[in-house]
C-alpha cells in the first residue's frame, strides 16, 4: 500500500501481478492479447470525444521500469540546479512529454528500443520519470512497457488465460477514490436519466397548458424511453426479488435543538391521564435513561444506537435484556447481527461551526442531561469542545476533545476526504475521463455500443407510450366486462328442485364432469347444444347448471373471484335476460370482424388471460344468433387465453350452447349448422340434446301450440286447434295503444313510430346529428354544418325525432353490468338543453325495468323528484373512417322489427303478419309473449307460419349428449340409501327427487333430527317414517357422552304404506343404528351411521355384538349406512364385514370428493340378483345409492344381455 510500504515493495508487487508485455508469436497467449488487449491504432469516434486524439491515452508511453508517480512536491528539486520556478519546470516537463507522444505517433516511428526513443529526443529514463511526475495531477503507477507494448492495455497473465476476454487491471492507489469511480461508473446511466428528467421538468414548467396528469404522462414517457434496464434487473423486478439487501441495520440519530419527533396516536393522548405526555419515546430518550453502570456511563449515543436495539414486550423476560430507567422500556445488545451503521446530519465547520460542534458533542460525548453537553461556564459548544474536560466512570479526568475524537474514530474513517469528494461531485459532476483511465477498454466498448444503439433508436422519437393510469378517461374501442353471477343458495335450491327428468339428465351429466375435474380425473372437455321450444325451461336449466358448476369448480382455485364458468349471450338484451355478459364484451371482440381470425394484441390478451385463465365452462345462450365467424373468434380467443399449443377446440374449455335454430338466423350471417368454408367447429365438436317437456305451468296450451308451430312445415295446413287458438287473438284492436307492435320490415316500424309520435306527444324535438369531417392530411376533425352520408356503417340516426312521453329503445350497449344494453325499452321524461344550444345536453329516460341504469343514476344524482327514477342518456360518438357522428343512442320504440326482439320476453305485444317474409319470423314473434291473453295478432295469415326445412335433418346428424338409459329387468323391490345431511332442511328436495321416490324403502343417515321435531314437518304422503336420534343412540360413558351431546347424526327410514315393515326392538349399545325387516322377500335390514371421530376399531367391536344377534335371523340380510371409511383406499371395514360373511356391493364413489364412504353389505343372497346404481343429488355432499332386487328365472340371461357382469351394468 502506497504510504505504508516502501515504493520498492509496491513496485515489486505490481510487476508480479500486472504486465503490459505483448507475448512472442510462439506463445499461445499472443493471439489472445493481440485480439482483446490491444487498443485500436485507428482511433474511434469515442476516442476523439472532447477534441482529444485519444481520451484513453493511447499510445501509452514506454518505460524501462515501473515507477510510482506522485504529486510534484515529491520531486527532488535538487536534481535541478538551475532553480527554475515551478511553472517553468512544469512547462519544460510538458514539452518533454509532448515530444515523447509525437515520436510515438509519428508514421516514421522505427525505434527498436526505449533508449532509441529517449535518445532521439535528448532525454533519459530519469528525465522521463521526472517530467511524468511534474505533469501528473494525482498518484498513479506507470508500468514497465516496451516500445512494442505501447498499444497494450495492462493485464494479468493467469487471469487473461482463464478469462480469454478483455480485462482492465491496475493497482489501486487510493481505495476511496476507486470506490467513488466504481459507484459513479455503474450509476452513470442513472445520472444521465436524472439530467433528462430535469430537462423535461423544466420544459413542463414553461408549458402552462399542461395539467398535472399530462405533465406526469410526459415525465413517464421520458423515463420509459430512456431508462436502461439490464436483463438481471428485469428478472429481479418481474419475480419480485429484492433489488438491495444489507448485512447491517442502519439507524439515524437526530441532533440539534429541535429534532423531529413522532407523537402518540390521538386516541392514546385523549385517554391518557397525563395530558402533557404526547411524544413517543425515541432513541435520545432511551439513551438518556440508560443504566448508570460503568458499562453505560462512558458510552456515547452513537455507540448506544449502533450496539443496542429496542426490545418488544415479548422479549422483556429474557436475562440478556437491559431495563432502562424511568419506564423507558428495555434494550438488548445486537448479537445475532452486526452492529448497526449510524447515520446523522453533517454540518460544515466553517459555515455553521456552532451546529457542527453541538452535533459532535451530542453524538460522541457521553451524557445523561443536556447540561452536560455545554456546562454553564462555557459560552459556546466549540469552546467546551476545545477546552473542556469530563470525569469518566473510573474517576479519571479526560479532555472533551480526546473523548469525542476517540469515539468518532470508530464511526468516521477518512470522513473529510469522502466529504470533499462528495462536494466535488455535487459541484462538478463525474468526470468521464476518470472512467476512461480506470477501465479504458471496457469504457470504449460501452461507448461504441451506445453509438450502435443510437443508430437503431426509436424511429418515432415523439411516440407516446401508453400509460393506462394517465390516459384520458375514454371507453376503448375494444373493451370487455365480466358479469358476476349472483344467485342465492335458496334460489338455486329452488331452481334445481324443479328440474324435470330431461333437465336433470343434462344437469347431472354436466355436474359429474365437474366432479371428475375437481377430483383430478382430467376428463376431456364436452361440447353440448341444448335446444328446445318455448316453455321447455332452457333458461331455467342454464341458471341451475351455472350455479352448480360454479360451486363445484370453485374448488380448483384459492380465490373466490376466479371465474370458472362464464355465462354469455350474443346480444345485450339476451344477456340481460339471464344476467349474463355479451360475447363481444367477454372476449373483446369488435362489431365488425372478418376471417381469417385476427389474434388479440398481447397487451389486451394478457388482461383477458388474467381474468379468464381459470375458465373451465363457457355457456352461450341464444346460440341461434351466433354465426360461424363469431364462433371462430370465440374459439380463437379461448386458445389465446389458454395458450394451447395443440389444435384443441376452444382452448380445451367446455362449451354449453343453448338456443333454438328454429328461431331467426344471425343478421347478415349463416346458421352454425350450415357448412362453412374450412373447418366446422360446430359439426365437428358438438353433441345435441333437445328439451321437449313443457315446464311452463301457466298457459300450457299456448306453449304446446308454440312448439307445434316451431316445427311447422311450409305449405302444410295448421293443426285445427292451433289455428283456432291464434284466430282468437286476431281482435283488430291495439292500433293506437302503447303496447309494443312487432313488424317484419323497417318501413312498417318507421311508419307506426311516426304516427304514434304525432298522436301521443306534443313538444316534439328534431335532433340533427352533429357530424365531423376528418382531414386526411392533418388528421384533425372539424364540425360541418350538414350531415354526412355514412350509409349503414353507423348505428346513429341522421335525424332523431323525439319528445317527452315518447317510447324509446336504447340502441347501444352502454354498460352491460348496469343493464344499459341495446334493446331495452323506456319512456322519455325530459329533454334537457343548455343555454343557447339547439343540441340537447341530456335526455332522461324512465326504463321499463327500474333496475336498469341504477349505477348511472347513482353517479349523477338529482334533487328533482320527477327525475328520481330517470336515467340520464348522453350523446354518443361513432368514429368512422370518414369522420365522426355525434347523436343520442336512442330510437322510437312504439314498434320494432321481429329480429330486434329475439331473445326478449314481453308481457304484451301486437304481432303483425302483414309482410312476414322468412321462415321462423312468425314463431319468434308469437313466442316472445308469455301469455295468450296479452297477445294481439294483426293481418293473420296461416301460410306465414313455417320453419326452415333443413334444421331438423341437421340436428339429427348431431350425436346425442345423453345416452339411452339402461332399464333394470324384473325389478320387484327397491331400497335407497342416502346421507341427507339434514332431513328437515331437505324434505322438499326429497319430495321432488323422483328417482328416490321410486323406491319402496328410503333409508336416511344424518337426519339431524331431535325428539322435539314435529312429525308433520318431515312427513311424506303415502309413507311411514321411523327414526332414531343421536341422543337415543349413546350412553353417558366416556367419548359417547360427547357424541350424545353433539348436534347432527341420527338415522331413519321411510317405507311405503303398502309395504309391511317391522322395527326390531334389539338395543344397539352406542351405535347410531336401526334394525327392521320386511315381509317382502323376507329381508332384514340394519341401517348405520358412524361419526368421523368414532374410533373405527371401537365401532367394529360394538357392531360385532349386534351382528351376532342380527345374523340369527333367517333370510336375506342387508347392512348399510355411512361408515366414514373410504372403501376405495382402505379395506379395514370391508375385511371386517367379509369375516362376518357379508359382501360389499357398492364399487363407485358416493361423495363429491370421489370417496366411497356409504357402504351396502349383503348376506344370504346371490349378488347377481342385486343391481346397484349411484344416483347423484345436488342438495347433499353424498350421492344416493339405489339397490334393486331382481327376480325371475331369466335373471342371469338378462344381466348378461345388459352387460355381461354387474360391474358392466353399473358402468352403463
Amino acid at each position: 500500500k502506497i504510504g505504508v510500504n516502501t515504493d520498492a515493495e509496491v513496485i515489486a508487487f505490481v510487476d508480479k501481478y500486472v504486465t503490459c508485455d505483448l507475448p512472442p508469436d510462439s506463445d499461445p497467449l499472443h493471439e489472445v492479447v493481440h485480439s482483446v488487449q490491444m487498443h485500436s491504432k485507428k482511433h474511434s469516434k469515442s476516442c476523439r470525444k472532447n477534441h482529444t486524439t485519444c481520451r484513453f491515452h493511447f499510445p501509452r508511453p514506454p518505460s524501462n521500469n515501473t515507477f510510482i508517480c506522485k504529486q510534484e512536491t515529491d520531486v527532488d528539486n535538487k536534481e535541478n540546479p538551475s532553480e527554475k520556478s515551478s511553472s517553468d519546470l512544469k512547462k519544460a516537463a510538458k514539452h518533454i512529454m509532448t515530444k515523447v507522444k509525437e515520436a510515438l505517433t509519428s508514421e516514421n516511428n522505427t525505434f527498436s528500443s526505449i533508449d532509441d526513443l529517449f535518445n532521439s529526443i535528448g532525454i533519459d529514463q530519469t528525465t522521463f520519470e521526472t517530467a511524468y511526475k511534474l505533469t501528473s495531477t494525482k498518484t498513479t503507477v506507470v508500468h514497465k512497457r516496451n516500445i512494442n507494448d505501447i498499444w497494450v492495455n495492462q493485464y494479468n497473465t493467469d487471469l487473461l488465460r482463464c478469462w480469454n476476454a478483455n480485462m482492465d487491471i491496475q493497482f489501486v492507489c487510493d481505495a476511496y477514490a476507486c470506490i467513488v469511480y466504481i459507484i459513479s461508473y455503474i450509476s452513470k446511466a442513472e445520472r444521465e436519466m436524472g439530467l433528462l428528467l430535469k430537462h423535461a421538468q423544466n420544459e413542463i414548467k414553461h408549458n402552462e397548458n399542461l395539467d398535472a396528469k399530462q405533465a406526469l404522462n410526459k415525465l413517464g414517457n421520458v423515463f420509459l424511453h430512456n431508462r436502461e434496464v439490464s436483463a438481471q434487473e428485469s428478472v429481479y423486478r418481474v419475480t419480485n426479488m429484492r433489488l438491495k439487501e444489507g448485512s447491517r441495520k442502519v439507524t439515524f440519530v437526530p441532533t440539534g435543538d429541535n429534532i423531529v419527533r413522532m407523537s402518540l396516536p390521538l386516541n392514546v393522548i385523549q385517554n391518557s391521564a397525563n395530558g402533557n405526555q404526547i411524544w413517543m419515546t425515541n432513541i435520545t430518550d432511551r439513551y438518556k435513561n440508560r443504566p448508570k453502570s460503568s458499562e453505560f456511563m462512558d458510552m456515547c449515543i452513537a455507540t448506544f444506537a449502533s450496539e443496542y436495539r429496542n426490545v418488544p414486550n415479548s422479549e422483556k423476560s429474557r436475562p440478556e435484556v437491559v431495563s432502562l430507567l424511568n419506564n423507558h422500556g428495555c434494550v438488548r445488545k445486537r448479537t445475532r447481527t452486526n452492529v448497526a451503521v449510524v447515520r446523522y446530519a453533517r454540518f460544515s465547520k466553517e459555515q455553521d461551526p456552532e451546529k457542527h460542534y453541538q452535533s459532535q458533542l451530542q453524538l460522541f460525548l457521553p451524557y445523561y442531561t443536556e447540561n452536560q453537553l455545554k456546562p454553564s461556564q462555557f459560552t459556546t459548544f466549540q469552546e467546551f469542545y476545545e477546552t473542556g474536560s469530563i470525569t469518566n466512570s473510573s474517576k479519571n479526568i479526560q479532555s472533551v476533545k480526546d473523548v469525542v475524537e476517540f469515539n468518532r474514530s470508530k464511526f468516521e474513517i477518512k470522513a473529510e476526504d469522502l466529504q470533499n469528494i462528495q462536494e466535488d461531485i455535487e459541484h462538478f459532476g463525474f468526470q468521464e475521463d476518470v472512467w476512461a483511465e480506470l477501465c479504458p477498454e471496457a469504457e470504449l466498448d460501452r461507448l461504441e455500443c451506445l453509438e450502435d444503439r443510437s443508430l437503431d433508436n426509436n424511429p418515432n422519437p415523439g411516440e407516446q407510450e401508453v400509460i393506462p393510469d394517465l390516459e384520458p378517461i375514454t371507453k376503448p374501442a375494444l373493451s370487455f366486462h365480466i358479469q358476476k353471477q349472483i344467485v342465492s343458495h335458496k334460489e338455486a335450491q329452488s331452481l334445481m328442485r324443479s328440474l324435470n327428468q330431461q333437465q336433470s339428465n343434462v344437469f347431472y351429466k354436466i355436474r359429474q364432469w365437474c366432479l371428475d375435474k375437481v377430483n383430478g380425473h382430467n376428463p376431456s372437455p364436452f361440447y353440448v347444444f341444448i335446444s328446445g321450444g318455448a316453455g321447455t325451461g332452457k333458461s331455467h336449466l342454464v341458471k341451475a347448471v351455472s350455479y352448480e358448476t360454479t360451486r363445484i369448480l370453485s374448488r380448483l382455485s384459492n380465490y373466490p373471484d376466479d371465474i370458472h364458468v362464464l355465462l354469455t349471450a350474443p346480444t345485450g338484451v339476451a344477456a340481460l335476460n339471464i344476467n349474463a355478459t355479451t360475447i363481444h364484451n367477454s372476449f373483446a371482440i369488435g362489431n365488425h370482424i372478418s376471417l381469417p381470425y385476427q389474434p388479440l394484441r398481447e397487451e389486451k390478451i394478457n388482461t383477458l388471460r388474467a381474468t379468464l385463465k381459470h375458465l373451465q365452462i363457457l355457456i352461450i345462450d341464444e346460440i341461434s344468433m351466433v354465426d360461424n365467424k363469431l364462433l371462430t373468434y370465440i374459439h380463437g380467443r379461448l386458445r389465446q387465453i389458454k395458450q394451447c399449443s395443440d389444435f384443441s377446440s376452444f382452448g380445451n374449455v367446455s362449451v354449453i350452447a343453448v338456443g333454438d335454430f328454429y328461431q331467426l338466423p344471425p343478421v347478415k350471417g349463416t346458421p352454425l349448422y350450415k357448412d362453412p368454408i374450412g373447418s366446422n367447429l360446430w359439426q365437428n365438436s358438438f353433441s345435441h340434446v333437445e328439451l321437449t317437456d313443457i315446464v311452463r305451468q301457466k298457459n300450457k296450451d299456448f306453449a304446446v301450440t308454440l312448439n307445434r308451430l316451431r316445427k311447422h312445415k311450409k305449405d302444410q295446413p295448421l293443426h285445427p286447434l292451433d289455428k283456432a287458438l291464434l284466430k282468437r287473438c286476431e281482435t283488430g284492436m291495439g292500433e293506437d295503444t302503447e303496447i309494443l307492435h312487432l313488424f317484419a320490415t323497417n318501413s312498417d316500424v318507421d311508419n307506426h313510430n311516426f304516427n304514434m309520435l304525432h298522436k301521443q306527444c306534443t313538444d316534439i324535438v328534431q335532433i340533427k346529428a352533429q357530424d365531423f369531417h376528418k382531414n386526411p392530411q392533418t388528421g384533425r376533425t372539424t364540425r360541418i354544418p350538414s350531415t354526412l352520408d355514412f350509409g349503414k356503417k353507423t348505428y346513429l340516426d341522421k335525424l332523431l325525432s323525439i319528445a317527452p312521453k315518447a317510447r324509446v329503445m336504447l340502441i347501444k350497449n352502454i354498460d352491460v353490468s348496469d343493464g344499459l344494453v341495446n334493446g331495452v325499452f323506456g319512456t322519455v321524461c325530459r329533454i334537457q338543453f343548455l343555454s343557447n344550444n339547439s343540441f340537447p345536453h341530456i335526455i332522461y329516460v324512465n326504463f321499463d325495468n327500474p333496475s336498469i341504469g341504477q349505477q348511472l343514476r347513482h353517479k349523477f344524482p338529482t334533487s328533482d323528484t320527477e327525475l328520481t327514477n330517470a336515467t340520464p342518456i348522453s350523446p354518443d360518438e361513432d368514429k368512422l373512417e370518414k369522420g365522426v357522428r355525434r347523436q343520442f343512442p336512442l330510437r322510437l320504440a312504439w314498434s320494432c322489427t321481429i329480429h330486434k326482439v329475439q331473445g326478449l320476453t314481453l308481457q304484451k305485444a301486437v304481432v303483425s303478419f302483414k309482410k312476414i317474409f322468412s321462415a321462423g319470423q312468425a314463431y319468434v314473434a308469437l313466442s316472445r309473449v308469455t301469455s295468450l291473453e296479452h297477445l294481439t295478432i294483426q293481418d293473420f295469415k296461416a301460410k306465414a307460419i313455417y320453419a326452415r326445412s333443413d334444421v331438423e335433418e341437421n340436428l339429427k346428424l348431431m350425436p346425442n349428449f345423453i345416452d339411452t338409459p339402461v332399464s333394470v329387468p324384473n325389478c320387484t323391490f327397491k331400497v335407497c340409501l342416502h346421507n341427507v345431511q339434514g332431513l328437515k332442511n331437505h324434505i322438499q328436495d326429497v319430495k321432488s327427487n323422483q328417482k328416490l321416490l321410486t323406491a319402496d324403502i328410503i333409508c336416511l343417515t344424518e337426519t339431524w333430527l331431535k325428539e322435539t321435531h314435529p312429525p308433520e314437518s318431515i312427513s311424506l304422503p303415502g309413507w311411514t317414517f321411523h327414526h332414531k336420534t343421536r341422543s337415543d343412540s349413546y350412553d353417558e360413558t366416556g367419548l359417547f357422552s360427547t357424541f350424545r351431546s353433539k348436534n347432527g347424526g341420527g338415522v331413519g327410514f321411510y317405507h311405503k304404506n303398502s309395504i309391511m315393515c317391522k322395527s326390531m326392538a334389539f338395543k344397539c349399545n352406542n351405535l347410531e343404528a336401526l334394525l327392521f325387516s320386511t315381509q317382502t322377500l323376507s329381508h332384514h335390514y340394519m341401517l348405520l351411521y358412524k361419526p368421523p371421530s368414532y374410533n373405527l376399531q371401537k365401532f367394529k367391536d360394538n357392531l360385532r355384538h349386534v351382528l351376532q344377534y342380527f345374523n340369527e335371523f333367517p333370510g336375506t340380510k342387508i347392512v348399510m349406512g355411512d361408515i366414514n371409511d373410504d372403501a376405495l383406499v382402505s379395506n379395514s371395514f370391508v375385511s371386517f364385514m367379509k369375516l362376518q360373511g357379508y359382501t360389499q356391493i357398492v364399487t363407485s364413489p358416493t361423495t363429491e370428493n370421489n370417496t366411497l364412504i356409504d357402504h351396502v353389505y349383503i348376506k344370504d343372497i346371490d349378488p347377481k340378483t342385486v343391481h346397484v346404481e349411484v344416483i347423484p343429488t345436488y342438495y347433499s355432499y353424498h350421492e344416493c345409492i339405489q339397490i334393486s332386487f331382481l327376480t325371475g328365472t331369466d335373471t342371469d340371461i338378462q344381466l348378461q344381455e345388459l352387460g355381461t357382469d354387474r360391474q358392466g351394468l353399473q358402468d352403463k
